[in-house]
């Protein structure tokens, strides 16, 4: 299948309309778009954000590098616009899946904070930006409560809050209490009443690596994946039941439990034993090991999202928050390099779904300056390009056509590198546009919690 298939055509501007465009980017000079009227740098227009998102009714959103508050404070903002102006009624974040319900008494509540727990389920995007915009989404649902926003997860790293919801949905059938599946599931672990949270699980589960043993024994893995097995069977063999007793919906939702602990058990904690300190992995070994869980991973991921959008937020528009690479829409193309490297050809969540959803979707890169890095990285880096003429701006650029000319000018058309700084890593490309259908530029951002 081509690009054209997927992809919301090009709008190409005119010849006179590129020329005029390019001869005033030229006449302008570097940095000249960078300064508003009053002297300040500019902050990319939301008008912008309007014009690039169109009528698409998912907007992915790619941060560089997790933890910017650049990035956190874009989000929100771009978020609330699209909600207002838009009609967008969906936050996703690259978070557990579980995160509405487990935020659903904060939404009940007028607390300020989130407690440690809640906390978790927002994953890398915890940050008083992203708290202050969930108080956003609480005051707009109590304005609006016949169309509320949600938010929504999609990563299978929520143990104890799986097997929770499993315990309770498969409880509902009568053969359960003989079914003997709550013992057999024991070698999990996250299936033990002695945890009441996946941070009381985490804290536990990682202790053996500190004591240079794996998480799972190969026996204790085979057991769990074995029992997870007969839960998926126990479920199918009683399906006609729980559906009566519950709904299509919960049916498939409980399902998608046992998806996500089978992939945390024997993808995500195999790959973090195996590559634990005093690993014997070779350098190619760790490659392999890391394109197969990316991609077994982000398969999970993206089969979890395409659950809860038809169980959950039918027909709704949704803003999706991830990593640049999640977020690109060709990542076989794409190579990471640098700490806990992607080689390429590993397919991605946001690969995924621009193959399934075509023009519906727009998806935004980013690329933040690091004006105070100690190197100023690789020489084929965007970041220096995107300096030189913003800045200390802000901008978002239309790689589709719009802003044919600045593309042009500043070679986002060709091969470069995204510096993802605080991964201290690199994102290999050959060509901005078909990864990306616009760019969110800012000069530099401070850590979450930096003042």
């Amino acid at each position: 299948m081509t690009d054209m298939t997927l992809r919301r055509p090009r709008r190409p501007a005119s010849i006179a309309a590129t020329l005029a465009l390019g001869f005033a980017a030229l006449l302008a000079g570097p940095g000249s778009d960078a300064v508003a009227a009053d002297g300040q740098p500019r902050e990319a227009s939301m008008k912008d954000l309007e014009a690039i998102v169109d009528d698409a009714r998912l907007v992915s959103f790619g941060e560089s590098s997790h933890f910017l508050q650049g990035m956190h404070s874009f989000a929100a903002r771009a978020f609330r616009h699209l909600a207002e102006e838009k009609g967008f009624r969906v936050f996703v974040f690259e978070s557990a899946w579980g995160v509405e319900d487990a935020l659903r008494e904060f939404f009940a509540s007028d607390r300020a904070e989130l407690t440690q727990d809640e906390g978790f389920f927002l994953n890398a995007f915890n940050s008083p930006e992203t708290v202050a915009l969930l108080r956003w989404i609480r005051e707009f649902n109590r304005r609006h409560p016949d169309d509320p926003i949600r938010v929504a997860g999609y990563q299978p790293e929520q143990p104890v809050t799986d097997f929770q919801a499993l315990w309770a949905f498969a409880g509902q059938s009568k053969r359960f209490r003989a079914s003997g599946l709550q013992e057999k599931a024991a070698p999990c672990k996250a299936s033990s009443e002695a945890f009441r949270t996946n941070l009381d699980f985490f804290r536990s589960l990682f202790e053996p690596r500190r004591q240079g043993k794996p998480t799972y024994t190969p026996e204790e893995r085979a057991s769990c994946l074995e029992a997870l097995e007969e839960i998926d069977h126990f479920l199918k063999r009683n399906r006609r039941e729980l559906i009566r007793r519950t709904s299509p919906g919960a049916f498939e939702e409980a399902r998608l439990h046992v998806l996500s602990l089978r992939t945390f058990i024997d993808t995500i904690m195999r790959a973090g034993d195996a590559l634990a300190p005093g690993s014997q992995l070779t350098p190619e070994q760790e490659l392999e090991l890391s394109r197969d869980s990316y991609t077994a991973i982000d398969a999970t991921r993206f089969e979890i999202f395409q659950t809860l959008k038809r169980t959950r937020y039918a027909g709704k528009k949704m803003f999706l928050w991830m990593h640049n690479w999640h977020a690109a829409m060709h990542s076989e193309d794409v190579e990471s390099i640098g700490r806990g490297g992607i080689p390429k050809g590993t397919i991605s969540f946001g690969t995924r779904l621009a193959r399934a959803y075509g023009d519906e979707l727009v998806t935004i890169g980013s690329i933040v300056g690091c004006p105070g890095c100690e190197s100023p990285g690789r020489e084929d880096s965007f970041g220096p390009r995107l300096a030189r003429h913003f800045g200390d701006g802000s901008a978002l650029i239309d790689l589709r056509g719009r802003d044919q000319a600045l593309v042009e000018q500043l070679g986002l058309r060709g091969p470069g590198g995204i510096y993802q700084q605080l991964h201290q890593s690199y994102l290999l490309v050959d060509d901005l546009g078909r990864q990306f259908d616009a760019i969110y530029y800012l000069s530099a951002s401070k850590r979450v919690g930096e003042p």
